[in-house]
C-alpha cells in the first residue's frame, strides 16, 4: 500500500510529519492483504485480510482520536502522548461477524459486518443513527433494525 497527502495525525499509517508529497510505502499495511482504505479528514479504515492465510478479515484504523472516529478502546494511549495513532491497529471487538465494508465521513467511521451496520465517531449531525441522542461514539455500535430498513440489507 502507497500513501501520500496530509499526515499531520498520522492518517497514512505512517509517523506524523505533516505533508507527504509523493507516493511512500506504508510498511505496517504490508502483508496485511489490504482489499480496501477508506480515508475520512484526519483518520484512515483499512479492510484487512489478516497477516496469515485463512485468517478472518478485520478493519484496521490509524490516525486521530478526536470524536472517538478509530473506534478503539479507550484505554490505549497514543503515541508520544499526542492525540493520535499513526500505527493501524484492530478496531473494537463490538464489531460483530465477518467484516465485509468500510467507509468515514470526516469524523466518522462505518463498517458493514455479517451483514450489519456499525457506526462510531462524531455525531454532532445526529449521523450516527441514534436518534436524539448526539453523544459522540467512542467505539462501533451496531444499528438497529429500524420499522423503515427491517430485513433490508
Amino acid at each position: 500500500v502507497y500513501c501520500c497527502g496530509l499526515n499531520n495525525f498520522g492518517q497514512l499509517g505512517l509517523p506524523p510529519s505533516g505533508i507527504v508529497y509523493s507516493l511512500t510505502a506504508v510498511p505496517a499495511l504490508s502483508g496485511m492483504g489490504i482489499s480496501k482504505i477508506a480515508s475520512g479528514q484526519h483518520h484512515t479504515l483499512a479492510l484487512a485480510a489478516g497477516p496469515t492465510a485463512g485468517a478472518a478479515p478485520v478493519v484496521l484504523s490509524f490516525g486521530s482520536t478526536t470524536y472517538g472516529r478509530l473506534g478503539r478502546a479507550v484505554t490505549e494511549q497514543p503515541v508520544e502522548g499526542e492525540e493520535n495513532f499513526s500505527a493501524p491497529a484492530v478496531v473494537s471487538a463490538n464489531l460483530e461477524g465477518r467484516p465485509e465494508d468500510i467507509a468515514v465521513g470526516i469524523g466518522t467511521s462505518a463498517a458493514i459486518c455479517g451483514g450489519d451496520l456499525f457506526l462510531w465517531g462524531c455525531n454532532v449531525s445526529y449521523q450516527l443513527a441514534k436518534g436524539d441522542d448526539d453523544d459522540d461514539a467512542q467505539e462501533p455500535t451496531k444499528i438497529r433494525e429500524t420499522k423503515k430498513f427491517n430485513g433490508q440489507r
